[in-house]
Parts: C-alpha cells; structure tokens; sequence
C-alpha cells in the first residue's frame, strides 16, 4: 500500500496546486466545467451511464461501484481568446475602442481515486474544479456609460473547488443496480474592482481583495443496466450553499452567496452489437442558474445578473483500435445562460460559450498503468447587448457585444491497484 499513499499524496498536493491558480471559464457550461478527466473530457462530458471510469463517480455517485481499484491524476491548459467593445448610451454615446481581455491562459487540473470494497460497495473520492471565470479588461466596462473615473470595474476573477467523497452500493439481489450518494464540499474565492448594484458606488467596489467562502452540498445517482449492450442512468446535484463574501457585502457587488445551481441529468451509454469495440454515450443535463438570486436576479439592482437556466447535451464515442489504444470524440452544447438583455451586466463575466467539440485517447502501458490525454475547441460565439433591454445595465450599454473562443488539452496517468 506505500507506493499507492505516496502516489494518492502527490496527486493531491499537485491538483491543490493546480486549484490554487487562476482558471477561466473556458470549456464550459456557464461556469461549470463540461468534462473531468481525459476518458469524459474526449467524449465531450458524455457519461452519466457510463462505467468504468474513475472519475465517472463525479458525474453519477453510482458509477464508483462500476470501476475498479483505481487512481487518476490529471493535469491541463486552457486558453481563453475573448474580445469586447463597450458601446454606451449615456454621456454622449461614448464608444471605447474594442479590447482584449488579458486573462487568456490557465492551468486545470484534478484527481480521483475509487476503492470498489466488493460485489456490494465502492468508494470514491474526487477533487476538481467546480467551475470559475476571469477577465481583465485594459479598460473598464462603464467608462463609455459613466464616464472616466478611473481604475474601477474592468477585472474579475472567480475559482471553484470541490472535494467530493462518495460511496455506491450495489444489491446483491440484483445487481444490474447501483446507487450512489456523495457529500460536495466546496472552496471558492473572488477579488474583483466590479460596480456593486448601485453605478455610483465606485469607491467601496474599487478593492480588489481576495475574499473566500466555504460551501456544501449533496448528490445522488442511479445506474442501471439490464444487459451488457444497454445502460441507463440519472443523477441529481443538490444546490452547493455557500458562505457569503464578507469583502465585497459593504460593495454590494452581489446582493448574496455565489452559491452553485441545483442540476439534474440523466444518460445512456450504448456497445452496438455489431460493432463489439465501439461505445457509445449521450446525456442531457439541466442546470438552474435562474435558482441562484445573486446569478439569475433578473434585475442587477436586486442582486442578480440575469442568468437564464441551461439544458446541456453531450454525446461521445469510444472506439477500441487495439487491446491497449481507446480512441474518443464527443461533442457538448449548451446555449449561453447570458442573453442580449444582459450582456453588459456580465461584460467582465461573459460565460457565453456554447458548442464545444472534443476528442480524446488513452494507451496501456502496462496492466497497471494507462496514460490518456485529449483536447478540446470551442468556436467562436458572440451575444451584442440589447440597449432596450430589462434593466439600466443593459440601457447604458448601447450595442456592446463580447466574442469569445476558447481550446485547451490535458493529459493523465491511471494506475490500478
């Protein structure tokens, strides 16, 4: 057991490393991420049903009774192209110059690792990103709108972290069954020189203070698969509640917790029989964002930033070319949670991807040992505020727009044990 502690205690100490870096929102569902683990990552997040993966217990607690002794440690590189131009309505029209924000690139990184007891129980424990977004902007978004005074709302930068041990079990009286439960504890900071709700409010936002929170939460899943060519399965995400930034409540940047949505999601997972090497999967996720006051608010001068919720589906494809080489491809969509009508309210959070192409491949070195790595890209999208829209953000921001494109790779190292 020595060298499975040691390597268990390197994997965390390395994916905390990772944590404690700046990450984007890139290659994501809002801010969630779309993928964990090069096996999920190559099949665009694909993998609710789908067993056999050391990281699958992230997306469905009941997948750990489906995967072996195992422990996987990741580690990757996400880039972010993101490009804006504010064009306000107030103070003459004023238009700044397009701009490049100069938060481009960041590191990601995770680990998981799964104890299958017996027949009956499996255990799992994950630590990953849980989601995050960050832009610098040159010049600040309300300089076109409100004037130039100076230093004030042009950065933000928010990071996720979740540890989330779980346990399955499987009965012995039918085990084309699994059930799963799994306990999320969440890390999360902020610092940021945003506008609270109120645009005048420019001194006690300008602090730019890195504020943490802790947080909680629950998830359950289910896994069944009545043949070996079918598999089915379902999962909830509780809402994550989390403490509120106590830097920024004088600011009124966020009128409560940045807490994380309740999701629901549910799979299958397909091996054609004539074609025993190829496996198929595809999910549909629901992520309530419009739940969340200080996200979905309607109205920025009630506390929220007017996310609407998000259906998200993603298929993926495993093809065994060898006895040792697997390779993947998938793809996710999800429509931006983040409309017209609040675009310049979210200028410095822009989560606005939506179609997310992948691919991935994995190689057994040994019996023991896999290596995997894959790669994703995700074109070019852009959502132009609508000036008539609900609230004086969107009023004030004329026809700004953000366009932004995003790719990014990752490679990881498996060991069975």
């Amino acid at each position: 057991m020595r060298p499975t502690i040691r390597i268990f205690a390197l994997g965390l100490l390395a994916t905390s490393a990772l944590a404690g870096l700046p990450r984007d929102a890139a290659a994501t569902n809002g801010m969630n991420p779309i993928c964990y683990g090069t096996d999920n990552c190559g099949m665009g997040g694909a993998g609710i049903a789908l067993g056999g993966n050391v990281a699958g217990a992230i997306l469905n607690p009941a997948l750990s009774g489906r995967a072996g002794r195992e422990i996987l440690v990741s580690a990757g590189w996400l880039h972010a192209d993101v490009t804006g131009q504010v064009k306000g309505t107030a103070n003459g029209n004023n238009t700044a110059a397009p701009q490049d924000s100069e938060a481009s690139d960041f590191p990601d990184g995770m680990l998981a690792i799964n104890w299958k007891h017996n027949d009956q129980w499996a255990f799992n424990f994950s630590a990953f990103p849980g989601g995050g977004g960050a832009t610098d902007w040159p010049n600040r978004r309300t300089g076109a709108g409100f004037g130039n005074t100076g230093g004030h709302d042009h950065q933000i930068r928010t990071r996720y972290f979740f540890f989330e041990p779980s346990v399955s079990y499987t009965p012995p009286q039918d085990k084309n069954w699994t059930f799963g439960l799994g306990a999320i504890i969440s890390y999360q900071d902020m610092k940021t020189d945003s506008l609270g709700h109120n645009a005048t409010q420019l001194a006690a936002a300008n602090k730019q203070q890195t504020d943490s929170s802790m947080g909680a939460g629950f998830h359950v899943g289910i896994f069944w698969q009545p043949d070996p060519i079918l598999a089915i399965g379902a999962t909830y995400r509780s809402r994550v509640w989390s403490e509120r930034y106590e830097e920024y409540r004088l600011a009124r940047t966020f009128q409560g917790p940045m807490d994380m949505p309740q999701q629901w999601g549910v799979g299958m997972a397909l091996k054609p029989p004539p074609v025993p090497k190829l496996t198929l999967a595809g999910d549909i996720k629901h992520i309530a964002w419009q739940s969340v006051k200080s996200i979905g608010g309607k109205e920025p001068a009630q506390g929220g930033f007017g996310w609407n919720n998000q259906f998200v589906y993603a298929v993926g494809a495993a093809y065994e070319l060898t006895d040792k080489f697997t390779g993947r491809i998938g793809y996710n969509y999800g429509k931006s949670p983040i409309d017209g009508e609040h675009l310049f309210a979210n200028f410095l959070f822009p989560a606005i991807s939506e179609h997310h192409i992948t691919a991935g491949a994995s190689y057994k070195l040994t019996p023991t040992w896999e290596l995997g790595a894959s790669a994703f890209w995700s074109p070019e999208n852009t959502v132009t505020n609508n000036p008539a829209g609900v609230d004086s953000y969107a009023q004030s921001g004329g026809k700004s727009f953000v366009s932004m494109e995003q790719y990014g790779a990752q490679i990881s190292a498996k060991m069975k044990f």
